[in-house]
This record gives C-alpha cells, structure tokens and sequence, in this order.
C-alpha cells in the first residue's frame, strides 16, 4: 500500500512538473511594440494592435497598415476571406501571430493569422514629422500614421508635371508626386490600392500645380528610403492662416461718391479690389474752365493723384481749391460706403 502510494505521489509531481513546462498562453505571449522592434528578423512574432487602414481585398488575403498606442506595424498579405476582410475595419483591435521580415527596408509581418478582439474601437492621429525629413531619427516613425506641414509641390520630371501616373493608360496603378521642404525634395506616393482613383486623395493629387503649399498625412511606408502612402492632401494651414488673418480696410466692389467743387457736384466712381484702390471716372461737368480744375478732370490728373494716394488725401491743384476739395470729399464718400 506504501509502495502505491508513493508511485501516485511521484506520478503526481511529474505532471505537475510538465505542466509548469508548458507554453504561455497567448496573452501572455504577447510584446510590446518594443519587443517587436527588438526581435530579430525571420523570427515568430505576437501583437495586439488596431487596423488603421487596408488595401484592397484579392485572392483571400489583404495588407494592412496597423497602430496601437505605443507603435505601428504592417501586415502585408495577410490570409483573410472575404467576409473577415469586411469584419477588419479601420479601430478594430487585433491580435496577430506571424514572422518579421524585411523587404527593401520595410519592416512587416508576414505569413500572418489574426484573431479579433472585443475592445473599443482606437484610431490613431496623425504624428507631425516634418521636421525630421531628411534625419536618420525618421525612420524611427516607420508604418505611423504621420503628417507633413508646408510641403511645396515640384515638378516631378523633365515634363513639369506636377505628379506621374504609374499606369498613365487606364489609372490602374500608383501615382508619385514629389515636394520640397528646406531645399530638399522627397518622392510621394498614393498606393492605388491603398487609395484608387475614385477616391479624393487620389483626385487632390490630379489637381495639383507646381508650387502649391500643402500639408500632407500618409502612413510612412519604406522603400529604400521614406516612401510615404499618402491618405490625405489639404491647402497648408499656414496659407489658410495667412489667408483668413488678412484683415481688408474696405469691401471689394465699385462705389460712387459725390462731393461739391466750385460749379456743382462732383462724382468719383471707383472699384475696390482687396483694398486696391482704381478710379473708374471723375465727372464735373460745371466746374470753370482755365483755371485748372476742369482740365485735371479731364486730363486725369486727379485720378493719377487718387491712385498714387490710395486714399482721399490727394495734393490737388493749384488754383482750383474748390474743385480739388470736391474730389476729396467725393473720394471720402465712396471709400466710407465702401467700409468693410
């Protein structure tokens, strides 16, 4: 009996030995962004993360460009059908197993299985890297979702086009732009199956001019270097700034104004664009002739002095006092119906 007993005792600390061996489950398994970018490449990788964006679902697979709170990945080709590709939208969390590689300097997972997790939905903002373009830091941001701030375009060849079509024939492929910053320019991307050419940010780019100042947001893909996908294009905030913080004396438009010279009244009509202002006719038709008056009216000579001035301050002529009062106080009456 002893013996039976000791053989169940010893058989009991082997198992409980063999469980203790046992693998961690899948939580616990689980790195951190940290982790990840430690691991070596061509090793197994697991990560909780969220789908930010996808490209286009085919042959029962997808790429997508994933972020959590602590860093970014890509997963590209990742075995899914039809059905979980529509289940994968953008702040759906995710926990994925597969193996880091590498291509062209892109750091991904590849051969990847997935499994959703019940969470609140999480969508990244943008982080603002202009100012480490063209550092090594840069690159510390790969697969984030990334903004660049006043950004002008370039033309993107010998043509001076503003941008290029991969596939120019049918628009069925990716189309490059390039812009500048501080001197140095940077090639762009809108990936076509990231964003086609329905899409808006596939159409900002069609209409884009040399020169233009733009702030851009992209998920910073790398191809032997920084080849961002771009998901959004807008005018720089800093123009639009610029352009709102104008604040305009008087409001665009033509007004006439009248005031009393030496023979009767006087009109000055003028138009004013963005405080610009022209003078369009001076009439004085009983003003006195011979002694000045009537003859810079109709010489120009007072709408030369109006335009010089840009206001209703204007010399004069001499000798005609009353008539060179009237065009001011005619100027002035147009100018204050003009008040913004």
């Amino acid at each position: 009996m002893k013996k039976i007993i000791a053989f169940l005792l010893a058989l009991l600390l082997v198992l409980g030995l063999s469980a203790g061996n046992q693998p961690a489950r899948a939580e616990e398994a689980v790195m951190s962004h940290a982790d990840y970018v430690a691991a070596a490449l061509d090793t197994e990788v697991t990560v909780e993360t969220y789908v930010q964006a996808r490209q286009a679902w085919w042959e029962d697979k997808a790429t997508f460009y994933c972020q959590s709170e602590d860093g970014a990945y890509f997963l590209y080709n990742m075995p899914c059908s039809e059905e979980e590709f529509e289940q994968l939208i953008p702040g759906t969390k995710i926990r994925v197993t597969g193996f880091k590689s590498e291509w062209a300097g892109e750091v991904e997972i590849v051969d990847a299985a997935f499994e959703i997790l019940e969470a609140e939905p999480f969508i990244a903002e943008p982080v603002d890297v202009t100012e480490l373009l063209g550092t090594e830091e840069l690159i510390e941001k790969q697969n984030l979702l990334v903004s660049f701030r006043g950004m002008t375009v370039e033309a993107y060849d010998e043509t001076g086009a503003a941008f290029a079509y991969k596939n120019a024939e049918n628009k069925t492929d990716d189309l490059y732009f390039k812009v500048s910053k501080d001197g140095e320019t940077y090639e762009f991307c809108v990936e076509y199956y990231l964003c086609n050419e329905e899409t808006d940010v596939y159409q900002a780019v069609e209409a884009l001019n040399v020169g233009d100042c733009i702030d851009l947001e992209a998920f910073l893909y790398w191809y032997e270097g920084p080849n961002p996908h771009v998901v959004g294009i807008a005018p720089a905030a800093a123009e639009e700034a610029a352009a709102e913080a104008v604040a305009y004396r008087y409001k665009n438009g033509t007004y006439t104004g009248t005031g009393r010279g030496m023979g009767g009244n006087i009109t000055v009509t003028i138009t004013i664009e963005n405080d610009v202002i022209t003078v369009d006719e001076i009439t004085g038709p009983y003003e006195t002739p011979g002694v000045g008056g009537k003859e810079a009216i109709e010489d120009g000579s007072f709408k030369a002095q109006i335009e010089a001035a840009q206001n209703a301050e204007i010399e004069g002529i001499a000798g005609a006092t009353m008539t060179s009062g009237g065009v001011r106080k005619a100027v002035q009456d147009a100018l204050t119906q003009a008040r913004a």
